[in-house]
């Protein structure tokens, strides 16, 4: 039975894995016909129940639950690009500590990002709420969780920003059912019901606030990250501690064993016909339960509220339950609950660190006689973290691209901290603040900030070992798995031939020579610019996009760009001054100070300048200037540096945002040395540039444009559009495609795009009205 069981769990999961690789969702016509054959197996499963008959039902109702679930939330697309008046209530805690009426009238007028449910739409009671991410400005009011606003929102559908290495924004925001998001337009408070959590969290804030260390406090008590600085958690990731300072399943568990601890230790003090077995574990389940509430039952506290659920239930009623079989259980309720949650990367580094927890102990235990001896407390947790680091490095890599060299040690001096002081000392200076005995909740508040500032302290040693992990890490992260297994069988003593080809396989893909000579990338990096010509892991910037308030595209696209091809930019070409061109060039530089500049900039330091005439070699790459004739004090459009690269055969034409009088100019002076096989559209096809007698001397075989979906200039213009296809130019453009790809061989070159070739998801559809023509 339990085989037949465990068959046919494998079987759901199974099938709504499909949600991560259909490029398409599946059609409803299609979806009957599966619903057909799912109903014809039921019955042949009935006349005869046969393991092969019963793995194809559970099969076909994981792809029909998770493709159902899908096709619902893609509905949602129907109400994007419109204005609408809504009601609802607010999700998201907020973290700023209470200010009084006159106070809030003298805040600057900024943005913040708050989860909303949607009730109704135009006065119209929805069937199922509506999650959606709002950016909502501060003169609208100060939005509290649980409060009724009716709201006027300019609504759109999620769209990212697709890049090789860069975060996947649509496969988060489809895993949390957020395929919308809008501006608030104009705020009404209909109801100020906050709810408790967050009448909780803004006493609490109010309290916290003088810590230095409040940040972190905040996260480890109501899994709140908002205030966390984007230098400390970069310094927490390339420590490899990150993962501490926030609610998990880690937090909920300690929270757990320290209540059952207690309410033990507590037993011993009443009367003996008082004592119960069952007490301490419901109190220590009570006690979880509260903590995962208070996190706002966030994904990770939930599957640990449903992990520790399910073992005390078996252990109560006396059930038997394995390991494995566990595991099985609680991912199947959770993908059958929500089957979305199969795109979520905290889904997956939860269920993959238990996997990986009862892999270690199964296949690779201490010795007996270490296990017995519990006093060796640091030999089990050397043990436990050395066996994780290896073990979740397949995930690891996957999803923060590099690893902490730092990681093991910074964790085996974390783990303790935050596990037995750092968090009981937070919990009960909560619950003491709960009950209104502040005078002894404050020195646990005070004690719990200096273990967490020493902590930090001590881990800024560790920051430096991060390592950039790109395509090469493939299959050489699956080293410590495949180690084990043949470690345990033995296989070595008889298969050593085989175990060195295995070996051998996951190491190739560092010896690989692509078969192109050279490649050049534009990246979707919304409105602006940037394209990496790159060979032999050398590469050439051209360009580098926005510089926002907190962040640049060179942070979050450009740079993890580079990291994922394992490139070194030796030349940074910045075609002019407009911040959507050389907003992340400071970045850039702090990334790679021996990068070269060259720019039409005669006040910036320039190893090379650009003037029309000057030409280098590179890699056997010919890079041509074409514009502008002078230097500029400030160099605007009319300045921007115009490149011609050439392998001798097919050629690039970079263009910045060169507008019509300075295309009239070249093709008077070298129309010559414009025919290009590639070209970068002019201005982001403005109609401000790309003239016909400029396109007619280019003749490109295809034009590549980057622009911003929702940009408010309404780009591309449709009259340029028009040009390109009255001269019958392909064009191609990363808001509609992503990151496009360019291959240049000997004889030939080819093109690629994310959206379209690289990973043709779902997930990553153009959702809402449809694009301009292309």
């Amino acid at each position: 039975m339990k085989l037949k069981q465990t068959i046919a769990l494998l079987s759901f999961i199974s099938g709504n894995l499909s949600l991560l690789y259909l490029p398409k969702l599946i059609t409803s016509s299609l979806l009957h016909w599966l619903m057909l054959l799912q109903l014809i197996v039921l019955i042949l499963v009935f006349i005869k129940p046969h393991t092969l008959l019963i793995s194809l039902g559970f099969l076909l109702f994981g792809i029909l639950w998770s493709s159902l679930s899908a096709s619902q939330l893609v509905t949602q697309a129907v109400y994007s690009d419109q204005l609408f008046a809504v009601e609802g209530y607010v999700e998201s805690a907020n973290i700023d500590p209470i200010l009084s009426d006159q106070a809030t009238a003298h805040l600057p007028a900024s943005d913040t990002l708050i989860r909303f449910k949607i009730l109704k739409i135009a006065q119209q009671t929805l069937r199922k709420p509506i999650k959606i991410q709002l950016t909502w400005n501060h003169a609208n009011g100060i939005p509290y969780a649980g409060q009724l606003w009716l709201l006027k929102l300019n609504i759109k559908a999620i769209h990212g920003r697709l890049n090789q290495g860069s975060f996947d924004l649509q496969r988060w925001a489809v895993s949390q059912h957020m395929l919308l998001h809008a501006t608030v337009k104009e705020a009404q408070l209909i109801y100020d019901s906050r709810s408790l959590r967050q009448r909780i969290i803004s006493s609490v804030i109010n309290k916290l606030s003088v810590y230095s260390q409040s940040p972190i406090m905040i996260a480890l008590l109501f899994g709140e990250r908002g205030k966390l600085e984007k230098a400390l958690q970069q310094q927490l990731l390339y420590s490899g501690i990150g993962h501490l300072m926030a609610i998990s399943g880690m937090h909920i568990m300690l929270i757990a064993a320290i209540s059952l601890s207690l309410s033990k230790l507590i037993q011993l003090l009443v009367p003996t016909y008082c004592i119960t077995l069952k007490l301490p574990w419901i109190m220590s389940f009570t006690t979880a339960l509260s903590y995962a509430w208070l996190s706002g039952m966030n994904p990770p506290a939930l599957r640990a509220i449903l992990i520790f659920g399910l073992y005390l239930t078996a252990r109560l009623k006396g059930y038997t339950i394995g390991r494995w079989q566990s595991w099985l259980y609680v991912v199947s309720l959770l993908i059958f609950i929500d089957p979305l949650i199969i795109l979520s990367n905290s889904f997956w580094l939860s269920c993959f660190a238990v996997a990986s927890l009862i892999f270690l102990y199964q296949w690779a235990p201490l010795p007996k006689i270490i296990v017995r001896r519990k006093r060796w407390y640091f030999i089990h947790l050397c043990h436990l973290q050395i066996g994780l680091s290896i073990l979740l490095l397949p995930l690891q890599l996957t999803i923060f691209n590099g690893f902490s060299l730092g990681g093991l040690v910074a964790n085996l001096i974390a783990i303790p901290t935050i596990s037995f002081i750092v968090l009981p000392l937070l919990f009960m200076g909560l619950l003491l603040f709960l009950l209104k005995i502040e005078l002894f909740g404050d020195p646990l508040w005070y004690l719990a900030n200096k273990a967490i500032g020493l902590l930090l302290s001590l881990n800024n040693y560790f920051t430096s070992y991060w390592v950039n992990s790109d395509e090469r890490f493939t299959y050489i992260v699956f080293i410590g798995w495949i180690t084990i297994i043949i470690w345990r069988l033995r296989s070595w003593r008889h298969y050593g031939l085989t175990c060195f080809l295995l070996l051998l396989l996951m190491v190739c893909p560092f010896f690989h020579k692509p078969a192109y000579r050279w490649r050049v990338d534009m990246l979707d990096i919304g409105h602006g610019l940037s394209i990496v010509i790159q060979q032999d892991h050398q590469a050439i910037i051209y360009d580098t996009g926005q510089r926002y308030e907190n962040s640049s595209a060179a942070e979050k696209q450009i740079i993890p760009f580079l990291h994922f091809h394992h490139l070194t930019p030796e030349l940074m070409i910045i075609s002019h001054q407009h911040n959507d061109h050389s907003g992340g060039m400071a970045e850039i530089k702090k990334h790679y100070p021996a990068i070269k500049l060259i720019s039409s900039n005669k006040n910036w330091p320039n190893q090379e300048v650009c003037i029309q005439g000057n030409k280098w070699q590179w890699l056997g790459l010919t890079l041509e200037i074409l514009w502008p004739l002078e230097l500029a004090d400030y160099a605007g459009n009319s300045h921007s540096c115009v490149v011609r690269i050439s392998d001798g055969k097919f050629s690039l034409l970079l263009t910045g945002d060169l507008e019509k009088e300075q295309e009239l100019q070249l093709t008077k002076n070298v129309a010559s040395s414009l025919h290009s096989t590639i070209l970068q559209i002019p201005h982001h096809a403005s109609n401000t540039s790309s003239s016909y007698a400029f396109l007619a001397n280019v003749q490109p075989e295809l034009a590549i444009n980057s622009v911003a979906r929702y940009n408010p200039w309404g780009l591309p213009s449709k009259k340029t559009l028009v040009r390109y296809q009255q001269l019958q130019i392909p064009l191609s453009s990363t808001d509609h495609v992503g990151q496009i790809t360019i291959y240049f061989y000997d004889d030939d070159w080819q093109m690629t795009s994310y959206r379209q070739q690289m990973k043709p998801r779902w997930y990553h559809d153009w959702f809402g009205s449809l694009p301009k023509q292309r």
